[in-house]
């Protein structure tokens, strides 16, 4: 009898640590994917300065890429800053805890973090017109809430929606090419 307690002891023993380094692998793969998604999303980040035309007085000093609210990507984008250019311009990260913090701004991504936070943001920008701020959010229903762009998960992969009337509420236009592998939104 003795035997069958240690036998089932050990048993016990041996599950519980392969469930806790499970977890634990799935907790690292998780955090990952987080990483990587951020990464992806940066990328485009940096690569929209490409594809969208800004007025000419916004075409001096350095380049703006604000993050308004908590989030992952500031890191990444941090990175991207260190060793990238737009047009010749160094780059520049800006955190902003609220929208009246803005000062220059070519780029805002708008965090998921408060959703509300991310509607009211939406309306206000609304009402500026030709802002010249580029406002991408990674919200589910973001674009037609009134982002230009926003990004979603499509197939397993990081894409964007683009609202065209947003670009141009802003003072905006996108390139054909930037149009052709979005996904065309109507805002609401």
């Amino acid at each position: 009898m003795k035997n069958n307690t240690k036998k089932t002891v050990l048993v016990l023993s041996l599950s519980t640590i392969i469930f806790l380094l499970l977890s634990l692998l799935y907790s690292l793969f998780a955090q990952m994917d987080i990483q990587n998604e951020y990464l992806i999303k940066s990328a485009f980040l940096y690569n929209f300065s490409k594809y969208i035309q800004w007025d000419q007085k916004h075409s001096t000093g350095p380049f703006v890429i604000g993050v308004l609210g908590q989030s992952e990507i500031l890191g990444p984008l941090e990175g991207i800053a260190q060793k990238k250019k737009v047009a010749g311009r160094s780059i520049e990260i800006k955190k902003y805890s609220k929208l009246e913090d803005i000062q220059t701004c070519h780029i805002l991504f708008v965090s998921t973090s408060d959703r509300k936070e991310i509607e009211r943001t939406l309306d206000d920008m609304r009402n500026i017109k030709k802002s010249n701020i580029l406002i991408v959010t990674d919200s589910e229903g973001g674009a037609e809430k009134g982002a230009a762009l926003n990004f979603i998960i499509a197939g397993g992969k990081v894409r964007f929606e683009l609202n065209d009337l947003a670009l141009k509420r802003a003072g905006l236009e996108a390139s054909s090419q930037l149009k052709k592998i979005a996904v065309m939104i109507k805002e609401e």
